[in-house]
């Protein structure tokens, strides 16, 4: 079976604005979609289609973080959820 071209899928679009932006705690969440039935093939497959075609980019868990979050902030977040922040260290 070849790849469903995501370009001319509303369900692929749909799947893409969905998770275009990180969801916090507090915000809503996609509920219970059963996202392979819809999109007619697995959900890594769609994602892995985002990538080859530029639509998206796989970040690192370190890229994440350096893009999201300063060493203020990430202590910060620390000392919200009682976690050990470590010593005096260089700020960015």
């Amino acid at each position: 079976m070849p790849p469903i071209d995501w370009r001319q899928s509303p369900a692929h679009l749909v799947f893409l604005a969905t998770f275009f932006k990180p969801r916090g705690r507090n915000e809503a969440s996609p509920g219970n979609i059963d996202w392979k039935l819809l999109l007619g093939e697995e959900p890594k497959q769609a994602v892995d289609q985002f990538i080859q075609y530029g639509a998206i980019r796989a970040l690192s868990l370190h890229q994440l973080l350096d893009h999201r979050y300063k060493v203020l902030g990430l202590k910060e977040l620390c000392r919200k959820r009682n976690l050990p922040v470590s010593g005096s260290k260089a700020e960015i």
